[in-house]
């Protein structure tokens, strides 16, 4: 039996549009940027995760350190789980999910040790992130490994959404790291992964580029640190 240890993060939201596959890329960019390996599991039919990989080999912005393979069926994913761990490969996976029925829930929580569940602040994106809540807690899961994190938030919030943020923190304990609405995280869907991003305009060492290492650097942080809390590095 290996002895390795290997955290499985999976992001989860019965509904679309919420950030899932740009969390993942920005959770798995940060596991790479704290010298670690990460593997992308991609049980959404659009493959997203997969296509993005492709992207960012051709720009060459990829990494040794990221692998990722997709899965047609829980009984698969919990395969490659397992396949991943025996042969030491990662030492974070992390799931992106498509819109996730009970029974699907159930198979993801049972292979996870950690749930990301991303929410925008908007009134059908709340509603759906508590009616998947509320699935978990079905499937015994009553919040000791959920995180539940709001996305895309923008620098200026209106009434609307700072109701729907405390509508959410009503019922459920959420991260103080907010994913920031931001180019870069547009740009990382393009380009590749944000630690592999950064080295290349640090590299490039024009004005122009080094600013823009500012910028994704102060992504990457923002990850790094949810990452840490995700896996309970962080209080």
């Amino acid at each position: 039996m290996s002895e390795h240890e290997m955290d499985v993060i999976a992001v989860v939201n019965g509904k679309g549009g919420v950030g899932k596959t740009t969390l993942a890329r920005a959770l798995g960019s940060a596991v790479v940027g704290g010298g670690m390996r990460v593997a992308f599991i991609d049980s959404d039919p659009q493959l997203s995760v997969v296509e993005w990989a492709e992207r960012s080999k051709e720009a060459g912005l990829w990494s040794t350190a990221a692998s990722v393979v997709a899965v047609e069926s829980p009984a698969e994913m919990a395969q490659q789980i397992n396949d991943l761990y025996e042969r030491e490969a990662a030492d974070v996976v992390i799931i992106d999910t498509a819109g996730v029925t009970f029974s699907a829930l159930g198979s993801i929580v049972a292979a996870s040790d950690h749930i990301v569940m991303p929410c925008t602040p908007n009134v059908d994106d709340v509603s759906r992130t508590l009616k998947t809540a509320e699935m978990l807690k079905e499937l015994g899961q009553d919040g000791a490994h959920i995180t539940f994190v709001l996305n895309r938030v923008g620098s200026n919030l209106t009434r609307i959404e700072d109701e729907q943020i405390a509508r959410l923190e009503q019922h459920h304990a959420v991260a103080p790291v907010r994913m920031r609405e931001r180019d870069i995280y547009k740009r990382m869907a393009k380009e590749g992964l944000l630690s592999s991003v950064l080295k290349q305009k640090v590299d490039e060492g024009t004005i122009r580029s080094l600013a823009e290492a500012r910028r994704v650097r102060e992504a990457l942080m923002e990850t790094v640190e949810l990452l840490n809390i995700v896996m309970g590095l962080e209080e």
